[in-house]
């Protein structure tokens, strides 16, 4: 076993042959050990890069229309925890209307599109639902 220095520079020796005989020359880890790259190295790295990002990247899967509903998804999840509980029954021309985390009212699609709201921002939902608390009391005994 004969001993060489580390050819980086360091001062470390180390053996000149590894456990399966084949010649050393570097410390492991030592290959780039005070390496600086060159001008041309660098112009290669960054255009590399440049051609690596955003809808060329290989991690590309949509961009921030597919985030925005990944967090959509995430939050409902940490919001509605159990199922929920249906306050009446679905009838033709209705869509399901959130009165709280827990109960939805099927109410007309014109009067659910009547006021944005959101019951995830808390944006709204007051009016929305004193529209349906009236709707519901004037008219719901009409469609039984």
């Amino acid at each position: 076993m004969s001993l060489i220095y580390c050819k980086c520079g360091c001062g470390r020796q180390r053996e000149e042959f590894d456990t399966q005989g084949r010649r050393r020359e570097y410390i492991r880890g030592h290959s780039s050990f005070n390496r600086h790259p060159t001008e041309e190295m660098k112009r290669k790295n960054s255009e590399w890069h440049k051609n690596r990002t955003g809808k060329n990247s290989p991690q590309y899967k949509g961009g921030q229309k597919l985030t925005d509903l990944r967090s959509h998804i995430k939050r409902r999840h940490g919001i509605f925890k159990s199922k929920p509980e249906f306050l009446n029954e679905w009838f033709e021309g209705s869509e399901g209307h959130h009165v709280n985390t827990n109960q939805i009212i099927f109410i007309p699609k014109e009067l659910h599109r009547s006021l944005w709201h959101s019951i995830i921002k808390n944006i709204n939902m007051e009016d929305i639902n004193k529209k349906v608390n009236d709707w519901y009391i004037n008219n719901y005994k009409r469609l039984q």
